[in-house]
């Protein structure tokens, strides 16, 4: 259903401008000689329209290196990794700029829908992360720690992308909220960072209440091809522009 949608309402009023794109833009060689692999032994699709979809969005994320940095536990930003463009969403609550008009309109959407989308985290500071790391530590345990809490540098908030929504519920996702975003966020840009099942992959528990804003052509290509995991979509991205 997901993907008849996005078909619907953003890849196909894009699939004849798609193919010209991915020929004009100044990317990598092996997207512009039209090679059957891209990188890290990624096939690229045989079918002619699947295959200038993934070129149209693969050339935009990879002419995007702020909406691409992987965190997991072993990599991270710096103390001094401070976005410039914060806005606020919340109270105190900051987004970088796009994420930030992203959320809002969704919010909208949401709204008109009657669901409450409330941002209860955005924007973190390395210093602030450390703070809630050794909290964690201290009350909980290292091990607690290490297991539910980001260490400072390696917390997705710190990029000023991600944003972590209120729930109705004791289960997030047991809520209306939930049901909307999962059906809805993409649309926006929006994406899951943390899905139930893939916390050895990604090195975080299962967070349905946290998502990060990776643009809808981000999400264009996690949901169409990788699986739906944000986490391999990255990855393969982080992978492609370090080459």
């Amino acid at each position: 259903m997901q993907k008849t949608k996005f078909f619907i309402q953003i890849i196909l009023p894009l699939a004849v401008a798609a193919a010209l794109a991915a020929c004009a833009s100044v990317q990598p060689a092996e997207i512009i000689e039209e090679k059957p692999t891209v990188c890290g032994g990624y096939i690229l699709p045989q079918d002619m329209m699947e295959r200038s979809i993934f070129l149209y969005n693969y050339n935009y994320m990879i002419g995007r290196p702020d909406l691409i940095v992987l965190l997991d536990k072993q990599s991270a930003v710096s103390a001094e990794h401070i976005p410039q463009d914060l806005v606020v969403v919340r109270g105190r609550h900051m987004l970088r700029a796009e994420a930030a008009e992203a959320f809002k309109t969704m919010q909208a959407a949401a709204k008109a829908d009657g669901i409450t989308l409330m941002a209860i985290s955005a924007y973190r500071s390395y210093d602030y992360q450390k703070n809630i790391y050794e909290r964690g530590k201290k009350h909980f345990g290292r091990k607690h720690a290490e297991k539910y809490i980001a260490a400072p540098g390696h917390s997705q908030h710190q990029l000023g992308t991600a944003v972590d929504i209120k729930n109705t519920n004791l289960n997030f996702d047991q809520s209306a909220e939930f049901a909307w975003l999962q059906k809805n966020a993409g649309n926006y840009g929006f994406s899951m960072s943390f899905p139930q099942g893939q916390e050895e992959k990604t090195g975080f528990n299962y967070e349905p209440w946290h998502y990060r804003y990776i643009s809808p052509q981000g999400v264009i290509l996690q949901d169409i091809f990788f699986g739906g995991s944000q986490y391999d979509t990255l990855a393969f991205l982080q992978g492609c522009l370090a080459r």
